[in-house]
């Protein structure tokens, strides 16, 4: 899939936004409700969080700022 689109994975993944090659990749957002849960928006690059981006893991708190990688980058 190449371009805007939705993917669901099951009841407890939904992804919207930009692929690329059938990647995330671009500007989306990702909800996941397995192992206490998460939500991320923002910029993503080969289905990994890249750019900046919001992530929210439920009943922790939030991080805003940027990802490199899956892993925050700099200062939040």
């Amino acid at each position: 899939m190449d371009g805007e689109g939705t993917m669901k994975w099951g009841e407890e993944q939904l992804y919207r936004g930009h692929f690329k090659e059938n990647k995330k990749d671009g500007f989306g957002s990702y909800i996941c409700q397995q192992q206490g849960g998460y939500q991320y928006e923002g910029y993503w690059l080969q289905d990994q969080f890249h750019g900046h981006g919001t992530k929210i893991i439920f009943d922790v708190g939030t991080y805003e700022g940027n990802f490199e990688r899956n892993w925050k980058h700099g200062k939040g």
